[in-house]
């Protein structure tokens, strides 16, 4: 009796710690708020352009939906560049990382894996998805491989990358940016919510 009093007050505490909302700074585990970003016409980096570390997450999963003004047209090589929307790094995003990637071609919205392993990069087309419709994104980087799967309207697609070993350690948070070589031709705006860390 004593042990299953224990075993659910162990659990209940965990329940509890999953449950809370992280404001900034580092993160431990649990849920964010929901943040609408704005990539400025003639920008790079997002607003608000946040700083959060994390002491060394598994796995991180959120909704994400890019809004109408996702559409772009850059009439340059850089049209074929990948813009970045989330993730997460172990160290240096350049060296270790793995991150939701995005752009827009042939009149529709493209969506990747886009990593880095031991400061290489590798990058993988998912699919062609819908702006201004909810995308589940559950995404991990683990050892070699760095796996993302995307839901919409009910319909799951996975694409993995492989590289050089990665091992987990501390490293931040990743958020939307616009190239790539070239800045934003126009305002953009992507929404993320119920981000959870494990």
């Amino acid at each position: 009796m004593k042990t299953l009093i224990y075993s659910l007050f162990f659990f209940t505490l965990i329940l509890i710690g999953s449950a809370c909302i992280p404001t900034g700074g580092d993160i431990a585990s649990g849920v964010a708020d929901s943040i609408n970003f704005t990539i400025a016409k003639g920008a790079h980096f997002c607003s608000p352009r946040l700083n959060q570390t994390h002491p060394g997450i598994s796995r991180m999963s959120y909704y994400i939906q890019f809004e109408d003004n996702c559409k772009y047209k850059l009439n340059t090589t850089d049209s074929n560049d990948i813009n970045k929307a989330y993730g997460y790094s172990y160290g240096a995003h350049q060296t270790n990382s793995t991150r939701l990637g995005w752009n827009w071609k042939l009149d529709t919205l493209m969506l990747y894996n886009y990593s880095y392993f031991s400061g290489v990069r590798v990058s993988r087309k998912i699919g062609n998805y819908a702006r201004q419709v909810p995308i589940y994104v559950d995404q991990k980087l683990s050892g070699d491989t760095s796996w993302i799967t995307l839901v919409q309207n009910g319909k799951a697609t996975t694409r993995f990358v492989v590289g050089k070993g990665t091992t987990k350690q501390t490293g931040y948070i990743l958020y939307p940016y616009f190239g790539g070589t070239s800045v934003a031709p126009n305002t953009m705006n992507i929404k993320v919510w119920g981000v959870k860390y494990y």
